[in-house]
């Protein structure tokens, strides 16, 4: 019965989430900053499915082409598609048998015209962990930029984005960060800013989301989520 109480893809809000006064978005981001070790600036957005669009928007060139993965969420899926459309070429590296990335094949599938990796940090369909070591590396070795789906994962496993080395990590607040729907954003390494563009398109939560989005980070700091196995994995 756990399992079904997870059909909405959320575990069950600590009642501190439900009755949180509201904050602002400073109060909220120097929050997930702590929590996801992030240092650079942080746009808060109304969905994951917005963060994830606004980032690979408003950081890979048009026209260019972009390495993923056949791991990817419809969100990752949709936009990658419209990119297709208008003209940039993507390339879906593949799974294993045991759903893991073959990560092998990445580097094989750089050319001189890719200008970002795009891919999530855990799987919803299987629940497995990109190793973010091996993908990192080779971003920095072609100078690509690194844009991770963290919607699966923030909350449910510790994540430190200084060791991950994304120039923008994607994340949720209603799935395992426990936070109201209508919440998210995306964290962005130093130095990186998002297209001008794709900034236009961002909308902030309103301050009540944003008092339950604090409100749930806080309770996620109380019990430590450095013992991921207490939260479980989204399915």
């Amino acid at each position: 019965m756990t399992y079904l109480n997870n059909a909405a893809t959320t575990v069950l809000k600590p009642e501190t989430v439900k009755n949180a006064p509201p904050a602002s978005a400073e109060e909220t981001k120097l929050r997930i900053a702590k929590l996801l070790g992030c240092k650079g600036d942080i746009a808060l957005t109304q969905s994951g499915r917005q963060a994830v669009r606004s980032a690979i928007l408003g950081l890979v060139k048009p026209g260019s082409h972009v390495i993923s993965t056949d791991m990817e969420y419809g969100a990752v899926l949709d936009v990658l598609k419209e990119l297709e459309e208008g003209g940039t070429a993507v390339t879906y590296i593949p799974v294993n048998e045991y759903g893991a990335l073959r990560y092998e094949l990445l580097e094989q599938a750089v050319t001189p015209d890719t200008s970002a990796i795009v891919c999530n940090h855990g799987s919803n369909v299987t629940g497995n962990i990109a190793d973010m070591e091996k993908i990192g590396a080779v971003a920095r070795r072609h100078g690509l930029r690194l844009i991770v789906d963290g919607c699966q994962t923030a909350g449910a496993t510790p994540i430190n984005l200084e060791d991950m080395q994304a120039d923008a990590f994607c994340f949720t607040g209603h799935k395992k960060l426990m936070g109201p729907y209508g919440t998210g954003g995306i964290c962005l390494k130093q130095g990186v800013a998002l297209d001008e563009a794709a900034l236009k398109d961002i909308e902030e939560p309103d301050e009540k989301k944003l008092g339950g989005l604090c409100a749930a980070v806080d309770f996620l700091s109380l019990i430590h989520i450095s013992e991921p196995t207490r939260l479980g994995m989204i399915s």
